[in-house]
This record gives C-alpha cells, structure tokens and sequence, in this order.
C-alpha cells in the first residue's frame, strides 16, 4: 500500500499593498513545482478578497517530496524575495485520508432506508406529473434521477425532485418544451431548449446527434437555454445503447473560481463520454473536473458527514472537511489544479460559448436564483458512429480485447482486482436493483411530505 499524501497549508498575512508582487513570485513558484518536481502532485494559491492573506495548499507524494521542494532553487529565490513582504506565516501539516484504489457506491448508514427502485420511479413519475409535466417529461425526468440512485450516483437522483418541482411550478423549468432546432447542417444542429425540463432537452439533443451520426459518421448538437440535467452518463450511456459512442459537456452554476481567483466563474464541470463494446457494459467515464460536486456536497451534508481536506474550502479560501461550509460560500477545488482548471474552462467554452447560452457568473444558480427564473445552461452532444471506420462488430470485438488486455495487467500491491471505468456504477446498479435504493431518511421525509402537498397517495 502507497504512503498517503503529504499536504501542507501555508498561510500568509502580508505587509499592506505588497500582496500583487507576491501573488506574482508565489504563482511562478507553484509552476515551477508542478513542472520540475516529481514529487510535487498540487499547488493550489488562494486570494481572499478584501485582505492582505494568502493561502497555499501544498500536496506531496510523501514528506521526502516536501523536503526536497523546500531545497529546490526556485523555492530559494522565492523565499528570499518575499521575506520583506511578510507580517506572519503559519504552516499546517494536514491529514489527508487515502483513497481506496477501487472506487465504490456510497455506503449505507443508520440514517438511510432502502427503497424499491420502481416504488421511486413511480412516486417521482406521479410528482412530476402533478406539478405540471407531461406523462412522458415525467417519465424522463423520473428515469434520469432514479438511474443515478441505482447507480450510486445520489447527488445527482431524486434529492433534486424538490426544487426542480419548486422552478417547474414557479415556470423557471418549462413543462412542454423539448427544444426547437434554430441552425442545422447535415451533422450539426443547435436546439434551442425554450427553458424546458434538462433532462428532456438533452434527451431529444443527443437523438438528434445519434440520427446524424448515421448519416454523416458524427453528428454534434449544441443547446441553449436549458437547465439542470441530472447525471451526466444518463445521455451518452443511451447514445453507447444505440451503438454509437456518446460525448457530452454541459455548464451549470459556477462554483469554481478562475485558478488563482476567488470569484466563482464556472464549474467543476463533468467530463462525460460512453463506448459500446461487444460483452458486457459500454465503457463509461464521467469524471467530474472538480475533486467533488455540488449535488454530492448537498448529499453528505444532509447525512452529516464530513468530507475529505482537499475537496473544498470555506468562504476565506480555508480548507475544510465541513461540506456545509464549502456550501456556505466556499468552492470546490479543481482536480490536478490548473490542468484541471483548463479542461473545465474548454468545456465551458463547448457548452456555453459555442452554443449562445449563458456562461460563467451570467448562469443563474439552481438554488440561489429566484424560482420563476431559468438557469440558461448549454450543453453539447457529439455522437460519433464507429460503422463510418469499420464495421460496428469489429469495433466492439476490438474494444473487447483492449479490456481484456487491461485486466490481464499485472495489480498493484494491495489492490484485488482491475476496475474498469462504469464498472462500478454498473455493479451498484445491479445490487440496487436487487436489494434497493438506500436515501437518506431527510430525503425521503422530504419526498413524501411534497407527494402529499400534490395530492399523490404514492408514499413511501
């Protein structure tokens, strides 16, 4: 088993009016560590407003990495330049847990009860369809958020029937529009979504990408004026259902400033694609580009856990391990610090600037805004079909054997067995479907006390 890391947090308070230079010589610093130092794995610099602090999260391979960057040249040209600048300095070592080399689904606590995952599919269904929706929105709605519980995915499932019920009878979400397509090519178009349900408005997006696709071998559908989606696999496991692989970007409420920053500008953004293979599940990777998110922040905080060092700071840019306080005005941080934070940016710019929609601090927050007001997301849908490179059974036989390969590799020391990405939400999935959904008793109290508002006898 690997050393955990090791994380510092060094904070400054410095002389008035020498905060610009030092930001500037500390910011050379820390790329001057993620460059030249192997050991050097996060150098993240915060700048509260309205202060003379700084703040450095510092993460190492092991305290020998530290040691080493703290006799590198650039470190000493950088100490010697800021000494006159500095009131006081105080340096944390932080326990940082280890994570588990295999991903798992959440894990059931006291607080939680498991629920049939068609007794949620139907209570969500008949919540919607009292709130003003169609049959069939609610159906797709309802199977969107009851798939990311089944597949452990809980930040981003039915704790989100609440408010999307309070904006879709406020008229922030608008029943009965799935989007109408304002500029098309043969393997582009963009939709404008109306300010509809996101879960519908995508749906119809990436069935327009996936028809073009077969048409022209890919096919790339933008989208404006949209609101929250849910999970973002939900989209491009369809489209890898359909025999195509499946791409998707979306912007949301920013809670991520720009790398350096303390303005919340975007993100973290999920990157999301799905591959069909020929023997079991596609291949699925939806990795959020933050260290976390803000649906699974509202999860853990509603079940009163605390949440790893490094996931997030406070409000004065101070990490934390109370999710509630991220929440409170704090952000999360960006995975691989400003790589990460350059991914995000590009599928903001796919999402939002490409398409027309809102961006940045325009997006109105999910829960922040007033209820009557739409969020104006973007989203992106790309299908691409492997028959327009070779024949769709060769392409999965390859697929087959390239995971095949994989899991034939030799396992690191401590580790049971190879995971493959979507493999272990398809495994939760499968248990879940089984055993039941575990929600969080709030959640559930909430559910049923809306149910009840809406006049729906289907507790549970």
């Amino acid at each position: 088993m690997t050393s955990a890391p090791h994380t510092i947090l060094v904070e400054f308070k410095l002389r008035s009016g020498t905060r610009p230079r030092f930001v500037e010589l500390v910011r050379a610093n820390a790329a001057a560590s993620l460059h030249d130092e192997s050991g050097c794995r996060r150098f993240d610099v915060f700048v509260p407003d309205e202060s003379d602090d700084v703040a450095l999260y510092e993460e190492y391979s092991d305290p020998a990495a530290f040691a080493e960057h703290c006799r590198s040249p650039h470190f000493k040209l950088f100490d010697a330049a800021v000494a006159s600048m500095i009131v006081t300095k105080r340096v944390t070592v932080l326990d940082t847990p280890q994570k588990s080399a295999i991903p798992r689904a959440s894990t059931v606590t006291a607080s939680d009860r498991k629920v049939a995952a068609g007794d949620l599919l139907e209570l969500a269904i008949d919540v919607f369809a009292r709130s003003g929706t169609s049959q069939e929105e609610a159906r797709i709605v309802a199977n969107a958020l009851v798939e990311a519980d089944l597949r452990g995915m809980q930040s981003h499932g039915v704790l989100r029937i609440p408010i999307y019920v309070e904006k879709i009878r406020a008229g922030g979400f608008r029943a009965g529009h799935r989007g109408t397509i304002v500029r098309e090519s043969p393997a582009t178009a963009l939709l404008d979504g109306e300010d509809g349900l996101g879960q519908v408005i995508s749906l119809h997006a990436m069935d327009i990408a996936i028809d073009k696709a077969r048409i022209s071998g890919i096919g790339a559908v933008g989208v404006l004026n949209s609101n929250h989606f849910g999970e973002a696999a939900h989209y491009v496991i369809h489209a890898a259902e359909h025999g195509v692989i499946g791409l998707i970007a979306t912007n949301g409420s920013p809670n991520m400033p720009a790398l350096g920053g303390t303005t919340k500008m975007t993100g973290p953004l999920p990157f999301t694609a799905a591959v069909p293979v020929g023997s079991g599940p596609p291949f699925v990777i939806d990795a959020a580009l933050g260290v976390t998110n803000r649906g699974k922040l509202i999860y853990m905080a509603e079940r009163g856990e605390r949440i790893p060092i490094g996931w997030g700071v406070d409000r004065d840019a101070r990490p934390t391990d109370d999710p509630a306080k991220v929440l409170d005005g704090g952000w999360i941080l960006p995975i691989g610090g400003h790589k990460g934070f350059g991914i995000t940016l590009f599928l903001e710019i796919l999402s939002g600037v490409l398409t027309g929609a809102r961006v940045g601090s325009e997006i109105r927050d999910l829960y922040g805004a007033p209820r009557n007001q739409a969020q104006g997301l973007g989203h992106f849908c790309i299908a691409i079909d492997p028959a327009a490179f070779m024949p769709l059974e060769e392409f999965k036989a390859r697929m087959d054997a390239m995971l095949r390969m994989i899991r034939a590799s030799t396992l690191a020391p401590g580790v049971e067995h190879m995971v493959i990405p979507g493999e272990p939400e398809m495994e939760a999935a499968r248990q879940r479907s089984m055993d039941g959904i575990p929600l969080a008793t709030g959640v559930l109290d909430q559910l049923n006390a809306l149910a009840r508002e809406l006049g729906s006898s289907r507790t549970i």
